[in-house]
């Protein structure tokens, strides 16, 4: 899998993500809540506008999250895992996702 990276800053970048089962995308309709873990530092979502992860929205595909991850307080620069763990009524404890690797920068 190819890594994504995230530049350090408030930039626009998302990493955009197709998140699916067996090869075929998952409706995220009924989720409810997105965790998200880098490397120990937590983000929480619940697909609001000014949420860190969105998803099931307008002009997004069957599956497709997307997170903007640049102005998360605490990362470095370097290497790291990213896993996201879906909530919604038929999973309450949640569904997990990952390792996805990440690539984090810093800009000069």
């Amino acid at each position: 899998m190819a890594e994504e990276i995230i530049y350090i800053g408030s930039y626009d970048n998302t990493i955009d993500l197709l998140l699916n089962s067996d090869g075929v995308p998952i409706p995220l309709s009924t989720v409810t809540r997105i965790d998200a873990n880098i490397s120990g530092i937590d983000v929480t979502s619940t697909n609001q506008g000014s949420d860190l992860i969105r998803w099931d929205q307008a002009g997004y595909v069957e599956g497709e999250a997307r997170c903007k991850f640049g102005g998360v307080t605490g990362l470095a620069e370097g290497y790291a895992q990213l896993w996201l763990t879906l909530y919604e009524p038929t999973n309450p404890n949640g569904v997990v996702f990952g390792p996805i690797h990440i690539e984090i920068h810093e800009l000069p």
